[in-house]
This record gives structure tokens, sequence and C-alpha cells, in this order.
């Protein structure tokens, strides 16, 4: 897969490189940490599934200062008529390590809101962002790519914080 991050305008014959090389799915940034939708999402998206690009995924970094109902709102209007495989929300940003309890609320907040709009979720993190949290669970999908069941948290991927003696 490849992904486009902004300001990058994905061009006809750039998309159509990418199909035909063999690239499976293509990773649109969609939602900016600015609390801003990306400019060039829409036509980005359009331009390939166009290519005949396998799968199109959708990225959402959340915005810190902006209150889930309008990053949902905003994701969904943007979406509104296009094919997405799965929306990933992506919590590889440095701020949010800060407040754990009210990311993991805001995390919880906009997963059910981009499911109750009808997108399949994946969460995109690494465990460097949630080393110290209580509970750290990296794998996320719903419903899984593996066995297409409900949402899953996998037992192995949650690890409980040892309480120091």
């Amino acid at each position: 897969g490849v992904m486009i991050p902004p300001p990058d305008k994905l061009t006809d014959t750039t998309a159509k490189c990418f199909s035909s090389s063999g690239i499976k799915f293509m990773l649109v940034r969609t939602y900016l940490a600015s609390g801003k939708v990306d400019k060039n999402a829409v036509e980005n998206i359009k331009t390939a599934t166009a290519a005949g690009m396998g799968e199109v995924h959708a990225l959402v970094y959340p915005a810190m200062y902006t209150e889930p109902k309008e990053q949902i709102a905003d994701v969904l209007k943007t979406l509104k008529g296009l094919k997405i495989a799965r929306l990933w929300i992506n919590i590889n940003i440095p701020d949010w390590r800060e407040f754990h309890q009210m990311n993991i609320e805001t995390l919880r907040d906009l997963i059910n809101g981009f499911q109750r709009g009808g997108h399949k979720v994946g969460i995109l993190g690494t465990s460097k962002v949630w080393y110290d949290a209580p509970c750290t669970c990296l794998l996320y999908t719903s419903p899984s790519p593996r066995d297409s069941c409900a949402s899953r948290m996998p037992s192995s991927a949650c690890k409980k914080k040892k309480k120091k003696k």
C-alpha cells in the first residue's frame, strides 16, 4: 500500500502507476490533527478509485482540541458517497500521551461515531504512544479483516500495567 499525505494531490498518472504496479491499497489522509479536513482528500479518494486501486482507506488524525462530535460530522460529511474500505484513526501524534483518560474517551467516541456512520474502523498506533496506559490495546479493527467477524480486541494485544511495589 501507499499513503498520500497532505498537501499532496494524487494525479491520474500516479494513481494508475500505483495500481498497475500491484499496489493493492491506498491510505488517503482525510482529517488533520489541526481539526480540518484535508482539502485534497475527496479528489484523492476519487482519483485512486477511478485508477482501479483495490482498496481506498481514509486516515484520520484526531484533533486534540476539537470536540469528537465535530470531527465525526466533518469526516462523515467529507466521505459521504465515497467508497472507503476502512477508516483509520491514527493516534501516533505527540499530544496523545498527555491525557490518557480523555484521549481514550475521545477515541471511543470517534470509533462509535464512525461506525454509526457506516464505516469499518481501524486504529493505527504504536507502543510508544500507549506504553504507560493502564491497558494498552494496540490492535483494533472492526470487523476483523482476517475473519470478517464483529469488532474484536484480542486479549494478546492488551497488556496490563504492572503495579510498583
